[in-house]
C-alpha cells in the first residue's frame, strides 16, 4: 500500500510541475504560431504594425528558446536524478497540458486524457517496480 501512495503523490506532484512547464512551452508555441493581424490600408498604421510585428517576433523567438531550454533542463533533471521512465511520464504530461489549452477536436482531447491517465501507470512503474 505505501508504494501506491508514493506513486499517487509523485504523479500529482509531477502533474503540477510538468503542467506548469507545459504551460511555459505552450506560451512559447503560441507566440510563434499565432498570425499577426492583416495589413492596414493606412500607410502609417501599416508601418507601425510591421515594426511591432518585427519586435514581437524577436521577443517570441527569445522566449521560445528560453522555454525550450527550461523544458529540456527539467526533463534532463528528472531523468538524471530519478529515471528515464519518470521523465517520459513528465514529457507526456507536458504534451497533454499543451493540448488541453489549445482548441482541438474532441477525439484528440479523448486521446490526450488517455495519455494523461496512462502517465500515472508510468509513474507507478517508475517508482514502485524499477527501483
Amino acid at each position: 500500500m505505501p508504494c501506491i501512495l508514493k506513486a499517487l503523490i509523485g504523479w500529482l506532484i509531477l502533474l503540477v510541475v510538468s503542467g506548469a512547464v507545459g504551460l511555459f512551452l505552450r506560451q512559447a508555441l503560441f507566440g510563434l504560431l499565432v498570425p499577426f493581424p492583416a495589413e492596414s490600408t493606412n500607410p502609417s498604421v501599416s508601418a507601425a504594425l510591421r515594426d511591432i510585428d518585427r519586435r514581437l517576433k524577436r521577443g517570441h523567438i527569445a522566449g521560445t528558446i528560453f522555454n525550450f531550454v527550461v523544458s529540456a533542463v527539467y526533463l534532463w533533471a528528472i531523468a538524471h536524478f530519478w529515471n528515464i521512465t519518470l521523465a517520459i511520464a513528465a514529457f507526456l504530461i507536458m504534451i497533454v497540458i499543451v493540448e488541453h489549452y489549445a482548441q482541438t477536436p474532441g477525439w484528440i482531447r479523448f486521446i490526450a486524457n488517455g495519455i494523461l491517465w496512462g502517465s500515472s501507470v508510468l509513474v507507478w512503474y517508475a517508482l514502485c517496480k524499477q527501483t
